[in-house]
């Protein structure tokens, strides 16, 4: 499953079972694959030309490339529970947990994985306290891609930034949660969803 167009990153989801590879060989296999929107063939993501950000949670991982810095994340819906008070006080700004609190629409898992995203895309996830950074999750609407075909949901914006959360669908979509984060080109069109 991808998405891509008119300046939004390339996300795919890769499934272990689908090709074969044992959980020990999964990082090696999908580090190595040529990438979103190259299928099984030509030069590997790693040795084209911009930015790409891998993430895996055993069978699947994303696979996320841009001509701009990109961050993906996958995170297990079971992984953490809403409820858990340590992770939140541990990965949420004091806004975000007042809103976790009061039953925001988004959930503890989604925060984390959008944080992981926008993190990677910064270039060093363990270099930032996830306690000062708002998640996507939290970031203004930019548009609406539920018509548009792919895994990219609604569009979401903060400065330089673009976010989206994916759709993932079937049993990934099921178990897994999903965040892409991607530096925009300068001066983006405020009045224009980048389709």
């Amino acid at each position: 499953m991808r998405a891509s167009g008119g300046g939004l990153p390339l996300v795919e989801l890769m499934d272990a079972r689908t090709y074969g590879v044992r959980r020990k060989d999964w990082h090696a296999y999908v580090r190595e694959s040529p990438g979103p929107s190259s299928g099984r063939h030509g030069t590997s993501a790693s040795s084209r030309r911009g930015f790409v950000s891998r993430s895996y949670r055993y069978p699947w991982a994303l696979v996320a490339h841009h001509e701009t810095a990109v961050g993906v994340d996958i995170e297990r819906r079971d992984a953490v529970g809403d409820t858990d008070l340590a992770f939140a006080r541990a990965t949420c700004t004091p806004a975000e947990l007042e809103r976790l609190w009061r039953s925001s629409h988004a959930s503890l898992v989604d925060l984390w994985s959008g944080k992981e995203a926008l993190t990677k895309a910064l270039g060093d996830a363990l270099r930032y306290d996830p306690r000062r950074i708002d998640s996507p999750c939290e970031w203004g609407s930019w548009c609406d891609r539920a018509s548009q075909p792919g895994i990219l949901g609604e569009i979401r914006r903060r400065g330089s930034w673009g976010a989206a959360r994916l759709h993932l669908g079937g049993e990934a979509g099921r178990e897994c949660t999903g965040w892409v984060v991607w530096s925009l080109p300068e001066a983006p069109d405020l009045r224009e969803c980048p389709m």
